[in-house]
C-alpha cells in the first residue's frame, strides 16, 4: 500500500469485509443491512462520517510521500536511487518514461496535491507543505486533504465527544440521520415490521420523529430527566430538536443520549419480548447509567 497502487478489485474486497463486519459482525452483508452508504461511513467524523479509513485515499497519501521526498530531500537514498535508475528526478520526465514502475507512475498521477503546496521565494528553492503548521509533509494531512468535502457537521462531530459507550454513540449517529430500523424505515426496505406504535399503543405508523420526540412515553422520559425547558412541539426531526435545544443538550449530553438509548431499548423489549416499559423504572435507569457513563473516555 505504501509502494504500489492497490487494484480496485482488492480495495472492493477489503471494503466488503469491513462493511459486513460493521453492520452484521460477519463477513457477509447484503443490501438493506447496510444502514448508511460506505462512502459516508468513510468520511472524517468532523464531516459527519465514522472516520473509517478510505483505502484509495490512504493509498494515494502514502504514495505521495515518495513524490515529496523527490522534491524536498535531494540527498535522501530514495532520491539518489531514482536518479541512478532513470537519470533524472524531474517529475514530468519520469511520468513520460516507459520504464517508470507501475507504483511510481500511479503516484505521479496525484502530483497536483504536492505541487499546489509549493511556495516560491527569493531565497533558495524549498518546498513547504501548507497543510501542516511546520510545513512538513505528513501522510495524515494529505489523507485529510483528500477526504475533506468542505462541509462541517457540528452536531455529528459533537456525538463523539460525549462520555458514553461506543455502541451508543453509533446509535446516536444513526438516529440523527434517521437510519434506525423503525417501522417507517423497515417499510422503505420492504421488510416485515410492526403495524403500530408500541410504546403508546397507537395504531399509527411508527416513525423516528414520533418515537423519540412526540410519543407520550418519550416526552415523559425527556422532561423528567432533562427538564421542562425543552422545545419539542416545534421540532419535526431529531436533528431539528437538537438544534433548537443545543444549549441545554450540550450541558446534559450524556443524559440526553442515555434517554434516547433507553427509549430505543424499551421499544425493542416491547416488540421482541412483549415487556411493557415502566416510565419510573426507565427514568431511574437513565440517571444511573448517565452517571456511570461519565467514567468512559471520549
Amino acid at each position: 500500500m505504501q509502494v504500489i497502487k492497490l487494484p480496485t478489485w482488492l480495495i472492493n474486497q477489503i471494503d466488503r469485509v469491513s462493511r459486513s463486519f460493521l453492520w452484521k459482525g460477519s463477513d457477509v452483508c447484503h443490501g438493506g443491512h447496510c444502514l448508511v452508504n460506505w462512502e459516508k461511513c468513510c468520511l472524517p467524523k468532523i464531516n459527519g462520517g465514522l472516520g473509517i479509513l478510505h483505502l484509495p485515499s490512504q493509498n494515494i497519501a502514502l504514495l505521495s510521500k515518495w513524490i515529496w521526498k523527490l522534491q524536498a530531500e535531494e540527498d535522501s537514498v530514495w532520491t539518489k536511487t531514482i536518479h541512478n535508475l532513470y537519470g533524472t528526478t524531474n517529475l514530468q520526465l519520469l511520468a513520460e518514461l516507459d520504464c517508470t514502475s507501475y507504483g511510481l507512475k500511479d503516484a505521479l498521477q496525484g502530483l497536483h496535491v504536492v505541487l499546489a503546496s509549493t511556495n516560491i521565494s527569493d531565497n533558495g528553492d524549498s518546498i513547504n507543505w501548507k497543510w501542516t503548521a511546520d510545513g512538513a509533509f505528513t501522510t495524515k494531512s494529505t489523507y485529510m486533504l483528500l477526504r475533506d468535502p468542505g462541509v462541517r457537521s457540528t452536531f455529528q462531530c459533537w456525538i463523539w465527544k460525549i462520555h458514553a459507550p461506543p455502541k451508543t454513540k453509533l446509535f446516536c449517529w444513526l438516529l440523527l440521520m434517521n437510519r434506525l430500523l423503525t417501522q417507517e424505515n423497515l417499510e422503505k426496505r420492504r421488510w416485515p415490521s410492526i403495524q403500530h406504535r408500541v410504546l403508546c399503543n397507537n395504531s399509527d405508523k411508527e416513525t423516528t420523529r414520533h418515537l423519540f420526540l412526540h410519543c407520550a412515553f418519550a416526552r415523559d422520559l425527556l422532561e423528567s430527566t432533562i427538564g421542562n425547558g425543552l422545545i419539542i412541539h416545534q421540532a419535526d426531526e431529531v436533528i431539528n430538536f437538537w438544534d433548537r435545544n443545543k444549549t441545554i443538550l450540550l450541558n446534559k449530553s450524556s443524559l440526553w443520549l442515555e434517554a434516547m438509548w433507553r427509549i430505543w431499548k424499551d421499544r425493542n423489549l416491547c416488540i421482541f419480548e412483549g415487556k411493557r416499559p415502566n416510565a419510573h423504572t426507565s427514568i431511574r435507569r437513565i440517571i444511573q447509567d448517565s452517571i456511570l457513563w461519565k467514567t468512559y473516555d471520549r
